[in-house]
């Protein structure tokens, strides 16, 4: 009986740790994978942060726009998806509603189960970049992979 007993407690704590595991973990980011891109200036010496006023960011081509975004106030930073159906998409940089700047970025995609709540996520591999230069000096791919998290991918030069 006392065998039993041991058995059966043993057994508990086994479903308890199976369960427990089994518990889905929350969806990293409503907002979905996004490119982390910070703003800097280099005078040759020193590099330090590059705060832009009234910027507006605007996806595909200015006639064809998916969406646009308005970063109000100063940014030294900006956060943006890629297109999940193309290889490459184009961001136009509109600077105080005078300049703009087009950056193109190529890229594979790679298809990454989160979890089975979650689903399925695509990670991005930047290949390559094609940026006019008005405003912006020189981009640099700090990191490749496009994955959750805020780790900086481009540096973004004025």
């Amino acid at each position: 009986m006392l065998l039993l007993k041991k058995y059966i407690k043993l057994l508990g704590v086994a479903l308890a740790l199976i369960l427990v595991a089994c518990e889905e973990l929350p969806c990293d980011d409503v907002d979905g994978v996004q490119l982390n891109a910070g703003f800097y200036s280099y005078d040759g010496v020193t590099l330090s942060d590059s705060a832009i006023s009234k910027l507006i960011l605007h996806f595909g081509l200015e006639e064809n726009t998916i969406y646009s975004d308005t970063l109000s106030g100063s940014t030294t930073s900006v956060q943006f998806p890629f297109s999940m159906i193309a290889d490459s998409s184009i961001v136009i940089f509109e600077f105080n509603e005078i300049d703009y700047d087009t950056l193109v970025f190529h890229y594979t995609k790679t298809l990454h189960l989160e979890s089975h709540k979650c689903g399925f996520v695509h990670y991005f591999e930047i290949t390559s970049i094609d940026a006019t230069n008005h405003q912006i000096d020189s981009v640099w791919i700090w990191k490749n992979i496009v994955e959750y998290g805020d780790e900086e991918n481009i540096k973004i030069y004025f």
